[in-house]
């Protein structure tokens, strides 16, 4: 059975969202492992203010996939600017979710996973993701 411990979030720029994420823990703030520098300035500007408003958790207490699934699902109706910024420098198309295999974003059945799975140079395989680097 898998831990229900992730969560969606939002990044919002005044009534703007700009980003939206998954996560658990403390990422909902993590400024390392964002994609563009852009998005980083833009938390380190706020939270160097104290402002820490302009993240808000939408939905809590899921398991992975279905934060995965939450989060593929907004990010394609809402199209933050954030989400969109990573270069798969290959093909030099833009692609939302780069580390998306093609299986994974046909699973997701949308028109948008379609298109991904195209643009994915992935075989299909996981790697072990990032660890944790706030020590």
């Amino acid at each position: 059975m898998q831990t229900k411990k992730y969560y969606t979030y939002a990044h919002k720029d005044g009534a703007d969202i700009v980003y939206i994420g998954k996560g658990c823990g403390g990422r909902v703030y993590a400024r390392e492992g964002r994609t563009t520098q852009e998005h980083r300035d833009f938390i380190t500007l706020r939270q160097d203010s104290g402002d820490y408003t302009y993240a808000t958790i939408l939905e809590s207490g899921l398991t992975e996939k279905q934060a995965f699934e939450r989060e593929t699902t907004l990010i394609s109706t809402l199209n933050p600017k954030y989400n969109i910024k990573s270069k798969n420098t290959t093909k030099g198309k833009l692609r939302v979710y780069p580390h998306l295999s093609p299986q994974e974003a046909m699973a997701l059945g949308s028109k948008k996973g379609q298109e991904l799975a195209k643009l994915s140079p992935r075989n299909g395989k996981r790697g072990k993701g990032k660890k944790n680097l706030n020590k």
